[in-house]
């Protein structure tokens, strides 16, 4: 049996946009993204005293907010250089910095909808939970979104002579939603779902060639595996994930971060499909105005004959 997916395509709009970039273990970050949004991504490859301060953080923002450097770091029995450190790998420009961000993030009067399915919801509350789950997904991604790195990805796609899509398990799905979008550009694409054909396409790249990798993680040793043999054959990479500082976006040319999931076993892990499909279609958008006669010219053709195929059958 052969299953076909088909997602629709998403239009984002990007108002605000920031900057996540993992340089040296430092994510360099613009006004955008909200405290929480940056703890989020740098969270799995912080270390000890970093998760320890980031917890606290995230569970008495009203009180960090209202709080001295020097209160935070006596009640976490820590120095105040380690608070001001873990400040500035997150991209402020010290304490003060992150508490006016802090402050921002309490006066949001935006109600966030926990995604845990709870044993007596309705089936309503249900239905409400997984849809305010995607669109906070969305909003996140919109939120954390620089166009810096959207454009290093636009300008790597449309200088090479190929874009191959890479992502395993749930985000191969992603992956070739990805592909069938850009095929519509007349850019030459490939994908494969199984992982020993990726490695096979990933070794067959050359400088002058782009992979396009999907992974949540960025740590799991299959797509690390590819992503060595990518960076071996010198190609470059764009990496679709939520994390900044993981093993796979020290290799990547362009990180296009999306939320992390706070659960992957409820709400959370599904829209975090709903973020990277969101976030290659901005990108998708992106190469398809970089050359908008020729990408309608390719369209056209492709409609004519999906057209002929559906005469064909009626």
């Amino acid at each position: 049996m052969q299953i076909f997916f088909d997602f629709s395509s998403f239009s984002v709009c990007m108002y605000e946009f920031s900057i996540i970039m993992q340089k040296k273990r430092v994510i360099i970050m613009s006004s955008g993204p909200t405290a929480v949004v940056r703890i989020k991504a740098a969270y799995r490859d912080m270390g000890a005293k970093d998760k320890e301060i980031a917890n606290y953080v995230l569970s008495n923002l009203q009180e960090v907010s209202r709080s001295s450097i020097s209160d935070l770091s006596s009640h976490l029995d820590m120095a105040d250089s380690t608070i001001f450190q873990f400040t500035k790998r997150l991209g402020y420009e010290g304490f003060r910095d992150f508490k006016i961000a802090l402050l921002t993030e309490e006066n949001d009067p935006q109600e966030k909808v926990s995604g845990k399915i709870l044993e007596g919801d309705s089936e309503e509350t249900i239905i409400h939970k997984v849809f305010q789950a995607n669109i906070h997904a969305l909003e996140e991604a919109d939120a954390s979104a620089d166009p810096h790195q959207y454009h290093t990805a636009l300008a790597i796609i449309t200088s090479s002579d190929s874009t191959t899509f890479f992502g395993l398990g749930q985000s191969n799905a992603v992956a070739l939603d990805a592909y069938q979008k850009f095929l519509r550009t007349g850019i030459r694409c490939n994908y494969c779902t199984d992982f020993h054909m990726q490695l096979m396409n990933a070794a067959l790249l050359s400088e002058n060639d782009c992979a396009v990798v999907i992974s949540h993680t960025g740590r799991s040793r299959e797509v690390i595996e590819l992503a060595e043999t990518i960076h071996e054959h010198k190609a470059k990479m764009i990496l679709v994930t939520a994390y900044s500082m993981s093993p796979l976006a020290r290799m990547a040319d362009a990180i296009l971060i999306t939320p992390a999931a706070e659960d992957q076993h409820r709400t959370e892990a599904h829209a975090t499909r709903i973020s990277e499909l969101a976030v290659l279609d901005a990108l998708f958008v992106l190469v398809q105005r970089s050359d908008e006669k020729d990408s309608e010219k390719n369209w056209n053709r492709i409609r004519e004959i999906m057209d002929k195929t559906k005469e064909r059958v009626s």
